[in-house]
Order: C-alpha cells, then structure tokens, then sequence
C-alpha cells in the first residue's frame, strides 16, 4: 500500500509527509520464483516472472510502435519514448479495474488502475529502475567508446561555431526567463527559505539549458543515415557539432549536480540537524573529488590502457577475459563516482573516453550494443513513462507558461541561430534548415538529465512530464521535417553522357563508379578500367566507392567522421584508396578519389546511384556477389550484395555493367594482349555493349572477337490476331537499329586487324553454347548484354536455367558453376531509365522486368516500368 498526495514532498523540523513524489510503501515479501501455474500461483506476484513479462512487454510494444512508424522515418529513441508514456499513466495505466493489492498483511481486491498495478506494482519497480540504471551505465559507457577524443583537434570553424551557439543559447534564455519572473517551473513555495529561492533561482534554469542545449549525436547519426545526408556536408557539420555540444553538456551537469545538491540538503534536511554543517560543503568536495577522478583516469588509466593494447599481437582478437575485465571496470567506475556525490554515469561515461578508439572499443560495441540498446536501455524509457502522467498537465497549464516559453524559444532560437551561422559559411539554405533542425534532436541522453533534476527536486513532476512530452515532440516532427526538405532534390539530373552510346559521338572524359565491398575486389575492377580506359591521354575520372554496412549503431555512422588509423573500416578503406592512387600515378590523365559509405544494405543502392549522379558518371561497375574460391569454383561473399546489385539496375542514372570476376586482375604485365568476346544477339543493352567495346577497339593490346547471333525463330511469336503484326512490327524495327549499330561498328574499324567479326544462326541452347564456347580462351573477359533481344522460345528455355536473373539470361550461363569457363564476364545495362518501356512481346516485357521486380519498389513504381500488361507477371515473382 502507498500514501500519496497531491503536491511535492519537502520535510521540515515540524515532521515529514510522504506524498506522490516522496512515498512509502508497503508489499508482500514472496519468494522470487514461482512454483508454477499447475500449483494455483499467480505468476504476476511473483519477482522473477514478472519481470520477465515486463521486459517481454516492453520489447514487443517498442517493436509495433517501431513498424507503425517506419514510414515516417523515426529515429528508434520516439518510440522508446513513446512505449513509456503508452504503458505508464498517460497510456495503459489509466484503465480502470478490479486488482488484488496487500493491505493489513492480507490481500484485498480494490478498484483502481488495474494494468499498472498488475503489470508495473510498486513492488516491482525498484528492481526494474535498477536493471535499467545498469542499462543507462552501459549505454554511456558505449557512447564514450563511439567518441574519438582526436576528433575535437580536427574540428572545422564552421562546426565549432554552431556548436557554441546552441550552447549559449539555451542558458541565455533560461537565465533570463529566470530572473524575470523567478521560479520558472512551478510557484515558490511558501516554506522555502531565502536560500533554496536563491539555489533554485541557478540550478534550476541551468537544467533546463543543459536539457535543452543537449543534442543526442545518436539520434542525429539515425536521422542523417535514414535521410541519406550522412556522407554530406551537413552529416558532418551536424555531427561534429552535436558531439562538442553533447560533451559540453556532460561537464556541465558534473558542476550542475553539486549545485542542486545545496537545495536538496537545505529541504531535507531540519535546521538544528548535526549533519547540516557537514552537508554543506559536501558540493565542494564533490567537485574536487570528480577533478582528481577525471585527472587519475585521463593520466593514469589511459596511459595504462594504451600500453597493454600496444602489446597485443597485430591481427590477434582480444580474450574473452579482456572483455570481462572491461564490464567489471565499467561498474568499477560507476560505483566510485556515485561514492564521490557524482552520478554514476559519469565513472562510465569517462572509461569509454579513456579507451583509445580501435580493435577493442569496436569488439566491446559489437558484443554487447545490441543487448544494452535492445532489452536495458527500453526498460529506462519505461521508468521514465510511469513517471510522466500527461493529461494531469491540461489542468494546470498557466503554471507552466514559463517553462513552455523557454521550451518554445529555445527550440526556435537554436535553429535559427545555427541557419544564420550556415548561410555565413555559405551553405545551402536547405542545409543550413536542416542543420537548425538536427541541433533540436533529443534522445536518452535529455531524459536521463530530466530524471536526475527531478530526483534532485529541482523539477516537479509535472515539469518533468512537460520536458519529456516536449523531447518526443521535437524529436518526432524533425526527421519528416528534413525528409520534407530534400524530397524536392532527390530526383536524378539529366546527365548528357549517361551511356557509352552518347559518350561514342563526343571526346567527354568518362567518369566510372566503381563500387567495392572489399580490398580483394580491387584488382579486377582495376584491370576493368585500364581495358575501359581509350589511350593514355583520354581523360578519365575513377570514383572507388567502399560499400560498408550500417549496422545501426552511431558507432558505425561516425566512421564517415573520423580518421582513426586503427579503424577496421579506416584500413580497408585506406586499402582500397593506395590500390587507385597507384593506378592514378601511372596514368597522369586518369584522377581517382575513394570514398566510404556506411549504410543500411536495404538502402544502399541510393548511395550508389546518388553519387553517379552527383558525378555525371557514364558508368557504374558492380562486383558480382559471389567471388572465385581457390578450386576454381564461385562462393558467395554475402547474399545482400545481391540485392545491392538489383536494385542498382532499376535504379541507375546511367549505364551499368556488372563485373563476375574469374582472375580478371590476374594478369601481370599492362602492356600483355587481353582477349575480349563480345557476343551481339542484339537489343538496346548489346547495343551498349558493343559501344563499350568500340570505345576501346584501337587499343593496341586488345584482341576483339565479336560474334553476331541470329535465332533461327525471331519472327516468331504465336497467340492472338493483332499480336504478330505489331511484334514484327518491332522487331524488324529493332533489328534495323541493330543492323545500323553494327555497320557503323565494322566501318570505323575496318583497319583493324586485331578485330574479327563472325554471325551465326541458332536454333536451340545447345548451339548457342558451342557458338560461345568457340569464343573462349584460357583468360580474357566476356562482355554481353543483360537484355538480349532472343527469340521467345529460346527465352523460355533459359529461363527455365536461370539462378541470377540481374545477370541476364546469357550472363546467367556464362556465370554459372556448370559452365567451365576462366573468362571474367561483364553484364552490361543501358540506362535502366529505359527498362519496361520497349513495346516488345510480353515475355520479353517479363524478362526485362525480373530485377524490377525483385527490388523494393511499390506497385505503382513498377506499372510504371514494366508497363500494365506485365504487372501481374511482375509482382508475382
């Protein structure tokens, strides 16, 4: 049973009064685990289950709330949040019931709110609060892992100087509302001596900064990835900014809690209490104490730290008893610093600071961050929640005016204030929007500062449910705010020279896209650009793009930010960048740049077709998913490269060839013969293909064997009266423009006498298999079409063969296992703008549509590119 009362508890010398904030209570002691339902127990009174049914209950609601939210693209922290309010007194916890509560030592069914007290009882939440003050340890412990301390020598101007300001404004308008009006949260009570007023005149306003000033850098890296700004300007601006802000704001809380500590001991304790004398100065020995921590740790610890990482054997993994040690020293911590008057996150927060960024901080982060942000982090959502009671605020709103004022201005101000520092460096306008908006974005960081005030007494609980509503409310409406903003920009630019087919008619330098997602990638792909690259004067530009994966946490977003040498993702990356600036040194016209995206792989295909965009790129090399073994066989790298590669295809802003590299940058000399087959059965994508070849035909250490292919049955296309006029139609049609391309081709290449060309009629798969085995030779590259204009039988019967469909049906045989071959092959694509919208058979309108539809997009988005009559088929497969 707990005694309850309307207003704030204070004790003075008269006696003590336990009220809502301040109650005592009483329960039942039972044993903490049951003897099961079969023996008539009520699992829900007993500790251990639970528990375990809160912590299942919290982890499905935020998992609902996560689905019913993800197309407004929020970040993870509103729906945690927004769990808590559901499942306190705002939510769940209003319904009313009939509950058995412990009253006079007996139990005693009473009306009340029966979710709460069945499912949260007073009973439980000391064990629950304490499980989540471990999550909330562990959580920034792994925050001061993901900051790298170097990164504050190489912070730009531009970031330092927003950060600054959305610092100073908070405090300027808290203070001020503050000695305008005095309390800004609630009336000075009548009781409270001159100096509490005065106590409470500082830390209360330097709270509410701390918590408004505080941006969750976490939840800016989230809202950035999902954006896809995080490479940008602005992801870097944003998140240097909120990491200064943020680190800012911890020391200021270290100075914040001593401070509110005076107001504490003054309320609680009497006047004539022997203790006073000594809780006096319990602030200053407080601060002391906490810069002789600080100092021991940063010149005693670190130092130690460092050296035994040192010792370690390069490439060697860290033991499972490092890993334990660490979390034992991550209590170890905490507990001296909640000893010393300093709350405990502080001790973890400073050891994650203390641990130099490297192969351990990222172990550390990949073992356990998944756990703690997972099951321990929610549970203090939920805490904070049953502490929230929102509709009790609509009754008492002109109390509040003040605190609503300062939350308002402080929110309209820090935008404004970092849009008026970007527009002076001489960002864009919607960045500089964006930037104002990111800097507003709260997280568990604000909510663990609002819990410590109001266990400090310096917000009442009603104010504390104000700031909470007011952190999900801000947080919420920002990242559908920038997802606003750059909607208008996202559309693709209309580059000119988006094939080789345009490129063939001009001099423009060829710019290429060369996606990787390992170092071992990169000397096929660089192999494929020399045999690319015309002459050693042509202009060419080689953007390497390293593919890394998000994993979700900001740990991994933060990698874009920094350049810690010891960086597993760094090394590759540095890797992949010497392998292309030793290609650069060798050819004086060609100019590479390497850059590392990290993202979802779901999303990672708008990464790709972003940046050959941004570059007017003419085109975009893609690794095949699997990668040849050291028998000679193909073993697949990982199964979501597949999906990167489809949705790349539909999406391109420009021509597209997928590499299936078999020693492709095997060969030693630059200057030794490459063989390259091109096998023409015609269409818009062999089109291309034979424009790529054409662009290099005068190399002289190219050999070039193109075959032409005719099926004996072109013309044929059964079913339906109207249909074989207009499929004649059209292929007499395509087949002119074929015609066309290869007269040209043989015209301007007549001279060479490294070029053959042959044609040959098929009429099944097994002469097509001989016509392409005459065309092999023990290295070289094989470069086709992905739509091949095939007779529709011929279709059907390699359809039936198909295991890749991205790769095309002649690109599906030459890259199988069952086709022993040593040639690389090379899938070419066509602006994929043109997918769907031949008007050719519906079985070649299918077979185009095969990536489409085994990609993300909405039906509507592929009636578009697959055109009506082919939907079904497409959305079927």
């Amino acid at each position: 049973m707990d005694f309850r009362g309307p207003e704030p508890a204070y004790l003075y010398n008269d006696g003590s009064r336990y009220t809502e904030d301040n109650p005592m209570i009483c329960f039942k002691s039972l044993s903490i685990p049951s003897n099961g339902m079969w023996q008539g127990d009520d699992l829900l009174k007993y500790s251990f289950p639970l528990f375990l049914a809160q912590i299942i209950l919290v982890v499905l609601v935020i998992r609902v709330l996560m689905f019913v939210l993800r197309p407004l693209r929020q970040p993870r922290v509103v729906p945690e949040i927004l769990c808590g309010l559901l499942l306190g007194p705002s939510g769940l916890g209003r319904i009313i019931g009939d509950y058995t509560n412990f009253y006079n030592g007996k139990d005693v069914v009473e009306k009340g709110r029966v979710f709460w007290f069945t499912m949260f009882p007073d009973s439980s939440i000391t064990v629950f609060e304490t499980l989540s003050y471990i999550g909330i340890i562990y959580y920034t412990f792994l925050v001061g892992l993901e900051v790298d301390l170097r990164m504050f020598k190489r912070t730009g101007r531009k970031a330092a100087m927003i950060a600054l300001t959305s610092i100073a404004v908070p405090f300027l308008i808290a203070f001020s509302v503050s000695n305008g009006i005095g309390n800004i949260t609630t009336k000075p009570h009548k009781m409270h001596r001159k100096v509490i007023s005065k106590v409470h005149r500082v830390a209360q306003p330097l709270f509410l900064a701390i918590s408004m000033a505080l941006t969750d850098f976490p939840v800016v890296a989230s809202i950035l990835t999902e954006n896809k700004l995080i490479n940008g300007e602005i992801g870097r601006v944003a998140m240097s900014s909120s990491i200064i802000i943020d680190t800012a704001m911890w020391v200021a809380l270290a100075g914040a809690i001593p401070l509110s500590d005076i107001s504490y001991i003054y309320v609680n304790l009497p006047g004539d209490d022997p203790d006073l004398k000594t809780a006096k100065a319990a602030p200053l020995y407080i601060f002391i104490s906490s810069i002789v921590f600080l100092a021991f740790s940063f010149l005693v610890v670190r130092p130690v730290i460092i050296r035994l990482m040192k010792k370690k054997p390069e490439g060697e993994s860290f033991k499972q008893s490092h890993i334990y040690l660490v979390l034992v020293a991550v209590l170890a911590f905490a507990l001296v610093t909640e000893m010393i008057g300093a709350h405990a996150v502080f001790g973890s927060l400073v050891l994650g600071l203390i641990i130099p960024s490297g192969t351990l901080a990222t172990t550390l982060i990949d073992s356990f961050d998944d756990f703690v942000s997972g099951i321990l982090v929610p549970m203090f959502y939920v805490i904070s929640g049953l502490r929230t009671n929102i509709p009790t605020l609509f009754n008492h709103a002109d109390d509040y005016k003040a605190l609503i004022f300062v939350i308002i201005g402080t929110f309209g101000a820090k935008a404004v204030s970092a849009f008026v520092i970007s527009m002076f460096s001489k960002m864009q306008p919607n960045d500089g929007i964006t930037l104002g908006l990111l800097l507003n974005s709260k997280g568990l960081m604000q909510v663990l500062v609002l819990n410590i005030a109001r266990d400090l007494e310096v917000l009442d609980q009603r104010s504390f449910s104000i700031m909470v509503f007011a952190s999900l409310l801000m947080t919420s409406i920002i990242s559908p705010l920038v997802n606003f903003i750059y909607m208008s920009a996202r559309g693709f630019t209309r580059n000119k020279y988006n094939t080789f087919d345009v490129l063939w008619k001009s001099s423009t330098e060829l710019r290429i896209v060369a996606c990787l997602h390992t170092q071992r990638q990169a000397p096929g792909i660089i192999n494929l650009v020399e045999i690319v690259k015309p002459s050693k004067d042509t202009p060419m530009s080689i953007y390497a793009f390293n593919l890394v994966e998000l994993t979700g946490r900001a740990s991994a977003m933060l990698i874009v930010n920094s350049a810690s040498n010891s960086n597993r993702t760094h090394a590759q990356s540095e890797q992949i960048n010497t392998a292309f600036k030793n290609y650069e040194k060798k050819h004086h016209s060609v100019l590479t740049e390497t850059i590392t995206t990290i993202s979802p792989y779901d999303t990672m295909h708008e990464d790709i077709c972003k940046l050959a965009d941004e570059k007017r790129s003419t085109f975009i090399i893609l690794p095949f998913h699997k990668q040849q073994a050291i028998d000679g066989t193909m073993e697949i790298i990982n199964p979501a490269h597949r999906n990167i590669n489809q949705n790349v295809l539909v999406n391109s802003p420009c021509t597209t060839g997928i590499l299936v590299d078999r020693g492709l940058g095997a060969s030693g000399s630059e200057s030794a013969v490459q063989h390259i087959a091109l096998l023409f059965f015609g269409g818009s994508d062999d089109r291309e293909a034979l424009s790529f070849v054409r662009r290099i035909s005068h190399k002289q250490n190219i050999r070039l064997d193109i075959l032409r292919i005719f099926t004996a049955d072109n013309l044929e296309e059964p079913t339906g009266e109207d249909q074989p006029l207009t499929i004649f139609t059209h292929k007499e049609k395509e087949k002119q423009i074929d015609d066309d391309y290869v007269s040209r081709f043989r015209k301007s290449t007549e001279s060479i006498e490294s070029i053959t060309y042959n044609e040959m009629a098929i009429a099944n798969i097994e002469e097509m298999t001989i016509a392409i085995r005459s065309m092999e030779s023990n290295s070289g590259l094989f470069v086709v079409g992905r739509r091949p204009n095939v007779s529709s039988s011929l279709t059907v019967a390699l359809a039936e063969w198909s295991e890749f469909p991205e790769l095309g049906l002649v690109g599906d045989l030459l890259a199988s296992s069952d086709f022993k071959t040593t040639m690389s092959v090379l899938i070419v694509q066509q602006f994929a703008g043109n997918i769907g919208r031949q008007t050719g058979s519906a079985w070649e309108r299918l077979l185009a549509c095969t990536t489409i539809a085994s990609s993300n997009l909405s039906p509507p988005a592929v009636a578009r590119r697959c055109g009506r009559e082919t939907l079904p088929f497409c959305m079927s497969m």
